[in-house]
């Protein structure tokens, strides 16, 4: 029970991090709702994100810079997910 309440919670976080990823790619004006829930989804992904963004450096290509920290946190997860029983990236084995 307790493992089935925490694997959907991390479902859930896995979630808003990848939507989170998909709204970062679309310029915004900050009168748009749009706007506003992508600002609420990094109040809630950053205090996870930080600590790797300090770990890892920003991944340059000329003068664009990719923060591969989601990738990352989204990898962990899924392994997670798996190892508790839930899909992940291991299927539940």
């Amino acid at each position: 029970m307790v493992n089935r309440i925490l694997v959907d919670l991390l479902e859930a976080y896995f979630i808003v991090i990848f939507v989170r990823i998909l709204l970062t790619w679309f310029p915004m004006r900050p009168e748009t709702l749009i706007y506003r829930v992508e600002k609420t989804l990094a109040k809630v992904t950053d205090p996870v994100l930080n600590p790797v963004r300090k770990l890892m450096p920003k991944f340059s290509a000329g003068a664009m810079a990719l923060d591969l920290s989601p990738i990352v946190v989204l990898l962990v997860l899924g392994v997670i997910i798996g190892l508790l029983g839930g899909k992940g990236f291991l299927g539940g084995i």
